[in-house]
């Protein structure tokens, strides 16, 4: 099956200390073989707000508690708008395909990562999250084991999501208790990986999206893009600023040639920036403007990912809303930026992330090792020094296996001295040469 999406995007950034970029996006699907199936939905910072369900008929909210009620003037008649656009959105993909006379289908493989939704403690119900990204055409299946055998129970999968490039990112969540020997694993199927287990739909995608860009809420600050894309390719962009339109393709040219030039066509995209733009951007602006969580910390020490460092950190933050963040490693108050690895900020699936950061070092006696962590929500950056001091059982721990080894030298002494004795009576011992002492030890 084919789909094609329509998309809206409103990018509003909020300037406080670092400016904090936010985007909604409005999502319209349609299908080239059915006339069934079709997604709509409305998207704020790559994360779900609302989304028509053609089965039933009704739009359906997804928002968190914590965010509030979306203000509704942005969504009006989303539900009667959404059955319109997947009509017109058919009609579109249908002519497309017709006159590029059906060129070879792009496929991107997915890449999957799998992570706790919390720090990980033993006995204590958690969440795996199996995080599938950078995938075209749309969907992907996800199966998950544990101990090698299937796991369904305590598994979801959510809708799939557009990508900046064209891609598209989907997750599934399982809900586990952490025991010691387990053995978790996700499987993720697409149609562009070898062998897949489930048949998926294949052939063209396309969509169309309207940006609208500003940098602030006044209503003259914005750009408007109407963007066009067949088989995740740019055929050919409007921008308001110019008043231009750029083709890319003979047939988006030829489409084009006329329509661009018309007047019925600059009033068409102006009624459109005025529409999903202008009216929008302030109540956008003014619902994100303070919405924030802050981020948990964590900062322990982890064996190192290679022989060259004694040591290993890791500062991790999690639950914390929105998704642009930066951690950075102090060392005695200077920044250190070699040896330092980081994830991106992972979802979480309820609107809220996390990311890890690891610092690999070799140890220093009397140094300050600082994890700075700098978030929308934080005042200011806020330091979190590490503490080599252990906790009592891990130090207990250390005692007990000092004292065992302390014990198997003792025995081990012994015994030699037992052995030369034995192996000197009835014997002359050839007195060796010492090294000077230039030559060091060997």
């Amino acid at each position: 099956m084919n789909l094609c999406v329509a998309i809206v995007v409103l990018t509003a950034v909020v300037c406080t200390s670092a400016e904090i970029p936010h985007e909604t996006v409005y999502v319209l699907g349609c299908l080239e073989k059915t006339k069934v199936e079709a997604e709509a939905a409305l998207q704020v910072d790559g994360e779900e707000v609302i989304y028509a369900d053609f089965q039933s008929g009704q739009e359906v909210w997804t928002l968190p508690e914590f965010l509030g009620p979306f203000p509704s003037s942005t969504v009006r008649n989303f539900y009667k708008n959404a059955v319109k656009g997947r009509r017109l959105c058919r009609d579109a993909l249908a002519l497309w395909i017709l006159e590029e006379k059906r060129p070879p289908e792009v496929k991107d493989a997915p890449e999957s990562t799998i992570y706790p939704r919390d720090e990980e403690e033993l006995g204590v119900e958690n969440t795996l999250i199996c995080f599938a990204n950078h995938f075209y055409p749309p969907p992907v299946k996800v199966n998950w084991t544990k101990n090698g055998l299937e796991v369904t129970e305590g598994a979801s999968l959510s809708r799939y999501y557009p990508n900046e490039d064209g891609t598209f990112h989907q997750l599934s969540s399982l809900s586990f208790t952490p025991q010691e020997g387990d053995v978790y694993a996700c499987t993720v199927e697409h149609t562009a990986l070898e062998d897949p287990k489930t048949r998926f739909w294949d052939g063209y995608f396309g969509r169309f999206e309207m940006r609208c860009r500003f940098s602030s809420e006044d209503p003259r600050d914005i750009e408007f893009l109407l963007q066009v894309y067949g088989n995740k390719k740019l055929l050919g962009q409007y921008n308001s600023t110019t008043e231009k339109c750029t083709v890319y393709t003979q047939w988006m040219k030829n489409f084009t040639e006329t329509a661009c030039k018309g007047p019925a066509f600059l009033a068409a995209r102006r009624e459109e920036m005025k529409k999903y733009c202008s009216s929008n951007v302030p109540v956008v602006y003014g619902y994100l403007l303070d919405k924030a969580v802050e981020p948990y910390i964590r900062l322990r020490s982890v064996e190192p990912f290679s022989t060259r460092h004694l040591a290993m950190l890791v500062c991790s933050a999690y639950d914390f809303y929105p998704k642009p963040i930066r951690v950075t490693w102090l060392r005695d108050g200077q920044e250190v930026t070699s040896n330092v690895t980081s994830t991106e900020e992972l979802v979480n699936g309820d609107w809220t992330y996390q990311i890890h950061s690891h610092l690999e070092y070799t140890p220093t006696p009397g140094e300050r090792i600082t994890c700075m962590v700098e978030h929308f929500s934080l005042t200011e950056p806020k330091l979190y020094d590490w503490d080599p001091s252990m906790p009592g059982p891990e130090r207990n721990k250390m005692v007990i296996g000092a004292c065992g080894l302390l014990l198997g030298v003792v025995f081990i002494a012994a015994g030699l001295i037992y052995y030369r004795k034995k192996s000197t009576e009835g014997r002359m011992l050839v007195p060796t040469m010492a090294l000077p002492e230039s030559y060091g030890t060997i």
